[in-house]
């Protein structure tokens, strides 16, 4: 899902339910963007260190 729709849910998701403003959807999605954002990095990392063991097999 794309950031925007990912945004857009939230605001979507704290407008239809009662006592949930906006600030906390906003804080929530933030917190979501960081992790996959963290996550992606750390797998990134993990196959630049791996060498491309994985690809490299696959390709002979």
């Amino acid at each position: 899902m794309s950031s925007i729709r990912e945004y857009k849910f939230f605001r979507s998701f704290s407008a239809k339910i009662e006592n949930w403003h906006i600030r906390k959807a906003e804080s929530l999605w933030k917190k979501m963007r960081e992790r996959k954002i963290a996550d992606t990095e750390r797998r990134t990392a993990a196959l630049s260190s791996d060498g491309g063991g994985k690809s490299s097999v696959a390709l002979h």
